[in-house]
């Protein structure tokens, strides 16, 4: 593309930034025209000249809800309950469960609340 086009791309691309809602369309249109270009034309080169902001990433990026061990637990619980055909006898939400609502106590070997690690 020429610098002439880039230069009128990059203007386009700035006054379509101010526009209000329900007045792109009809500024784009006419710039179109003006352009000898179809609307779509235009949107895949403004595309090209535009910065696009990157991404946010998430706050919990990174961060787990489980502990290695209950993880562990849960996929050792999926993985005896499957058949040889790959079939799952047990849904995941049945599997997590058990981990989410007890836990082994250290002293006793027993299930017991999961509030009895708190401590």
């Amino acid at each position: 593309m020429n610098a002439v086009l880039n230069e009128r791309l990059n203007a386009i691309a700035t006054q379509l930034g101010k526009l209000p809602h329900g007045g792109k369309t009809p500024f784009l249109q006419a710039e179109a025209e003006k352009l000898g270009m179809s609307v779509a034309k235009l949107y895949k080169e403004l595309e090209r000249v535009m910065v696009k902001p990157q991404r946010k990433r998430r706050a919990d990026a990174g961060k787990t809800a489980l502990e290695l061990k209950d993880a562990q637990m849960i996929s050792a619980v999926l993985m005896e309950t499957m058949r040889k055909n790959g079939k799952r006898l047990m849904t995941v939400e049945r599997a997590v469960r058990p981990v989410v609502a007890a836990c082994t106590c250290n002293q006793s070997a027993k299930f017991a609340p999961k509030s009895c690690l708190a401590d």
